[in-house]
């Protein structure tokens, strides 16, 4: 990449150095006579055409920013489990994921959104769990959880029961387990299954 780069450079730097010798090269010639100007001629009583102004264009609305979600509503979701730490992730990721979901599509129908990360014992888990809290007129259809997966991801989807309630697990990378709680929708990313299983039962069985 650097030597492309440096390339590319060095023949700008080439192409502007031709370019300045051809304009500081020309031959030295024998001066030249120079003409008398001609007197110019003024057409008495001359009219002007007054130059139309054009019409002033309208002012362009500003859009009005759509809602944003809080994290507070689907922070509720999370409570102390034992042997696993729920982590807040850095401000940069925050940032990334409310301009992930901040589509109309999602605004419309939650309240919030969340991400932490999971250590265990102390120790990275490579997961993570999104919970996104939506409206109650939205949690209450049915269906709900087969309208998300339509548009979460169009890989083959394995459906199951966790700890009593519809699931979902996608063999993605990272792998995905999703299920629907009271008016929530939660979703655990990891590589093991097995520790995402276990996982997803502790949170669902810390909100009786």
């Amino acid at each position: 990449m650097f030597e492309s780069r440096h390339m590319r450079h060095l023949a700008a730097g080439i192409a502007l150095t031709i370019a300045l010798t051809a304009c500081g090269s020309s031959t030295a010639s024998v001066p030249q006579p120079v003409p008398t100007p001609a007197a110019p001629t003024v057409t008495p009583y001359q009219t002007m055409t007054p130059t139309p102004i054009p019409p002033t264009p309208a002012p362009t609305p500003t859009p009005t920013p759509g809602p944003t979600l809080s994290s507070v509503a689907a922070e509720k979701y999370f409570h102390p489990l034992a042997g696993y730490e729920l982590v807040v992730p850095p401000p940069e990721v925050a940032t990334q994921l409310q301009a992930l979901v901040s589509a109309p599509e999602v605004t419309d129908i939650a309240t919030g959104v969340a991400l932490r990360l999971v250590t265990r014992n102390g120790d990275a888990a490579n997961m993570a769990v999104l919970s996104l809290s939506l409206l109650p007129s939205y949690a209450a259809l049915p269906g709900v959880l087969d309208e998300f997966a339509a548009s979460y991801s169009q890989a083959a989807v394995e459906r199951f029961t966790l700890a009593g309630h519809p699931a979902l697990y996608y063999q993605t990378a990272p792998k995905s387990l999703v299920w629907a709680h009271r008016t929530y929708i939660l979703v655990v990313y990891g590589t093991d299954r097995a520790a995402m299983t276990r996982l997803g039962e502790a949170l669902i069985a810390s909100n009786p």
